[in-house]
């Protein structure tokens, strides 16, 4: 199947499976139960690059819904169109797990440039956690993200039901991180989401190893190494949270590529 593949030739690869982590022990956060509304105290708002949005909960679960597009200056980058929540910041955590449905996911990539590579769209769970430089006051460049989720690339040749779980590590290489660089990936599994339509997913920064580490249900966690500094203080708002997101190619080709991602997230846990 053609899946992420842009990402592994972008970017050095450093996956190890870990069959025999020890389990680590997260605490609820968020179960969406408590009000209609979402917590203030526990979440601050994400949103970059999107058009149609929904953001809100919704039968005791939080509800997120994005359709986000690329740049159309050049072909060359990649757009990170996204919306959910990060925790506040005076919540200190770096890991955290949730489970996550998706109703539908949707990616279109650069219709007239097959260099570019595919748009990959999905939901789960992101954060922002160092900056390899010193940054200054509000500039995003040279911050360090992580992300696990559950998507589609627009070049997949899976059947319309299985959805790819990745794990990534990206960098911010402009300002306000509109354009990322892939640092690393790893394939975590891979759901028929017919049958299991609901997923536990985890990230944990271990920064004693200079790795993510990316798990799901069922499945034993990956880590995927940096070797940038991590000793910075991120240029953006630091935490994690549940996402919508997709990985978008910029393209001066129309149709413009974009991604679509409806989803349901609960039993938000942190470490």
């Amino acid at each position: 199947m053609k899946y992420f593949v842009f990402l592994a030739l972008a970017c050095p690869l450093f996956v190890v499976a870990l069959s025999s982590v020890p389990a680590r022990a997260f605490t609820l956060y968020d179960d969406f139960n408590s009000s209609p509304q979402l917590n203030a105290t526990k979440w601050v708002d994400l949103e970059f690059g999107t058009l149609d949005v929904v953001r809100r909960v919704q039968a005791q679960q939080l509800h997120l819904l994005m359709r986000g597009y690329a740049e159309t200056t050049s072909n060359s980058g990649t757009s990170l169109p996204r919306l959910g929540l990060t925790t506040v910041s005076s919540v200190t955590t770096t890991a955290m797990e949730a489970t996550v449905q998706i109703k539908n996911v949707k990616a279109k990539g650069c219709p007239g440039n097959f260099l570019t590579p595919p748009t990959v769209a999905g939901a789960g769970l992101v954060g922002r956690f160092f900056n390899s430089g010193t940054p200054a006051a509000g500039d995003q460049t040279n911050d360090v993200l992580a992300l696990i989720f559950i998507g589609r690339a627009s070049n997949s040749s899976d059947p319309a039901n299985v959805l790819q779980i990745l794990g990534v590590v990206f960098q911010c290489t402009n300002a306000d991180c509109s354009v990322v660089s892939p640092l690393g990936n790893a394939t975590v599994g891979s759901i028929d989401n017919t049958t299991t339509p609901t997923t536990t997913l985890r990230i944990e920064w271990d920064a004693a190893n200079n790795w993510f580490l990316f798990g799901a249900s069922g499945e034993a966690d990956k880590s995927v190494s940096y070797t940038v500094a991590d000793e910075g203080t991120p240029g953006g708002p630091t935490g994690i949270g549940p996402s919508v997101a997709a990985l978008v190619p910029n393209c001066t080709t129309q149709p413009r590529p974009q991604g679509f991602v409806n989803a349901f997230f609960d039993d938000v846990d942190v470490q």
